[in-house]
Formats: C-alpha cells, structure tokens, sequence
C-alpha cells in the first residue's frame, strides 16, 4: 500500500501515517463478504464467506504498510488461487472505494502467492523427531508415575526395601483350577512344591537360637494364601520324618477343613469351651505323620476365644506330643486374632502376596507384631510367577 508522493516532508510524514492506521482497517476488510463474495463467486468455490473467512488471515505488521495474506487449505493450489483472487479483490475494492473518496491511498500486489513444487522433508523429519521426543517423555513420565502409585510389593528386592527381616521363601504361583491347590500332594515333584521344601528347611536356619515347636502362619490380608501355605508346609515337614499337628485357628473363614477332605464340626471351638476331649477333636490325614485339628463350631467372640487361657493351656499340653505345630490364624490387619494368638507362639511366619500385598500393609503387619510378645521368624512371598523368583528359593539367601 502506497500514497502519492509529496512535496514535503511533514506531508510525507502525515501521509506515512495516515497509511499505517489505514492498513489496519483493510486488513479487516480482507476477510469481508464485501472481498470474499466475488472471489466465490469467481472461483466457483463451495464454501459460505464465513467458511472461506475461517481460511484467511489477514494480518497488518507493525510499523509496516504491508498486508500479508494467508490462506489454509487441504490443496495447496486452491489455497494460492484463493491467495491471489483475495489479494486483487481487495486491491480493486480498496483502490474503487478511495478514488471515489479522493482519498490519496492506492494499493498494489507487490507477491503473489504461488503453491509449492514439492514437499519439504524438514518439517516432516522435525515432526517425527520431536513425536518421538514427546513419546520417550511422557513414556518416562507415566512410567514414573506408575512407579510411584504402584506401592504392591512384586519381588525379594521390595521386600529387603522394606525390612531386614529374613525372607524365608519364595512360592511360586501355581493354576488354580484345583480347589485346595495342595502342591505337595498334586505335584510333589514340581517347582512349587520344591519352594515348600526350601522354606521347610530355611526355617530351620532361621529358629538355630531357639526350638521352635508351635509356629504361627498369618498374612497381612485375606487371600495372600497363608492357608495354602500353612497345609503345604505341614505336608513338606511330615516328608523330613517330622510329627506335625495342624491348626486352623481362622474361626472367621476356616479353609484347613476343606483342604485335607475333613469334617470341620468338631474342632479347636469345642475343645476351648470344654465341650469335647482334644484327643476325641484332633484328626487324622492321609499323610503319615499330619493330624490336624479343625476350626470347629464359630463362636460369635472369636478373638476373645483366641486369647483365653483355654488356649494356652491346650497348646502347652500339645507340645510334648508333636515335633511341630503349626497354626492357621485370621490376617493381622481386619481382625485382632492373629496378634492375641502371636503372644502364644514359639514363632510368627507373615505371608506376602507378589503383586497384591502393599508395602504399606506389611509395615503395619510388621508394627502390629513389634507390640506382642512373640518372636517373627519371617517373610515367606507367595504367587511368585516363576520367571521372577530367584535362586534363592532354593536356600536360605538372606544377606543382612
């Protein structure tokens, strides 16, 4: 956009002036029907003025009397026609209107737009760098993110981030397609049942200060498997010539019962009410050397039950007649059971589930069992797939 020459130079400045405030306003006048009516009309465009004024910018740069207009679209030969026919559309108008105006204003293409020859591969290859830029940041970001959410306690090395108390085994995670899942008994052969064994005699490394008869198997939740634990283990000690008396003391959702085939009537309940001799409510297994004695009746005060000197007494007299005695107990966090029955016991295993116990929950299993008097033999990770389970689980690895 020019204006005449003059004669002076405050008329040159007025009218330098006078030309930049004007190209603000024609700048506006671009993207008008008054402009983009005949350019549809004369392109035969199917699109409304609103339509084609979305697809124009029109912008005046500062300090300048030039209008630089833009034009986007999917073909880059309509988009430079549309380019070119606004440009003399608005320069004819503009010119028409100020020559009827007398106004000293004229308007003059100084480029026209022209499409491309070819693509460009810079912008293509700088996109895809900074795609793959943007995918390794956000990729890290929620891996990161995950990492700090996911609290669940997957290998060994979560547990040692956790506490120095020794991990005991490592159970590998078995089908379920067998209601007991009595690895000792379908598969006694196997890699699972080979991980009972390790835990049978790493136990025995971890009790070389003190006999250990009665031992008491808890988790820190229900289904981490400290049932299955608690069965497993009672038939891999049997196999080491080893007199076992199991007891499912979870009176809130006994399993021992089910697993070895029994009747759970008569059981531990009756006993500590006096109701039945123990010698009459302790059963014999199909496995030499395995009696078990079964929850019994529920009792609608369990944990007081757990905790009477009924039960001292019981386990006191038992002692002398079993090498081992292992006992089944509800999970430390729900209930107070498994605490009261901690206090009774020579020993404590907790079970922890890969991929389902939290880190929060076993440091609260952990302070739970720091309050009694009861002596924590340690940490047996179960539902380890066997891909992640370490050599360890083959001995006694504890390193701290």
């Amino acid at each position: 956009m020019a204006t005449p020459s003059s004669s002076s130079i405050a008329e040159l400045s007025q009218g330098a002036s006078f030309t930049q405030q004007a190209v603000k306003s024609y700048a506006q006048v671009a993207t008008s029907s008054f402009v983009l009516s005949p350019v549809i009309k004369r392109l035969h465009l199917q699109l409304s003025t609103s339509q084609l004024a979305a697809e124009i910018t029109a912008t005046a740069p500062v300090d300048t009397v030039i209008i630089d207009i833009t034009v986007a679209d999917r073909s880059a030969t309509r988009a430079a026609a549309v380019a070119n026919a606004v440009t003399e559309q608005l320069s004819n108008s503009i010119n028409s209107l100020t020559s009827v105006a007398a106004t000293p204003v004229k308007i003059t293409r100084i480029q026209p737009a022209v499409p491309p020859v070819s693509r460009s591969n810079l912008p293509l290859a700088l996109l895809m760098t900074l795609g793959a830029l943007a995918g390794l940041i956000v990729g890290y970001g929620l891996s990161v993110l995950r990492e700090s959410l996911d609290t669940r306690v997957h290998s060994r090395a979560d547990l040692e981030e956790v506490t120095d108390t020794p991990i005991v085994g490592e159970l590998l995670l078995t089908k379920r397609d067998q209601p007991a899942r009595l690895v000792m008994r379908d598969d006694e052969l196997g890699a699972a049942a080979e991980a009972y064994r390790a835990l049978r005699a790493n136990l025995n490394y971890v009790s070389i200060d003190k006999r250990v008869r009665t031992t008491l198997i808890t988790s820190s939740i229900a289904g981490e498997g400290k049932s299955t634990t608690a069965a497993n283990l009672a038939i891999a000690l049997t196999q080491a010539e080893t007199r076992v008396l199991l007891i499912d003391a979870d009176l809130r959702r006994p399993a021992i019962a089910d697993y070895f085939a029994l009747e759970g009537e008569l059981g531990l309940t009756d006993v500590l009410v006096g109701q039945v001799q123990r010698e009459h409510a302790i059963q014999r297994s199909a496995y030499l050397n395995l009696d078990i004695l079964t929850s019994g009746q529920t009792p609608p005060n369990p944990g007081e039950l757990l905790g009477s000197r009924a039960l001292h007494k019981l386990l006191e007299e038992l002692r002398p007649e079993y090498d081992q005695i292992l006992i089944d107990s509800p999970p430390l966090l729900p209930v107070a059971d498994a605490a009261v029955l901690a206090g009774q016991v020579d020993g404590v295993i907790i079970v922890a589930a890969a991929d389902r116990t939290t880190r929060t929950q076993l440091d609260l299993s952990l302070t739970t069992l720091a309050t009694t008097d009861s002596a924590l033999l340690g940490i047996a990770l179960n539902m380890v797939p066997p891909g992640r389970a370490t050599a360890g689980v083959y001995g006694y690895a504890h390193n701290r």
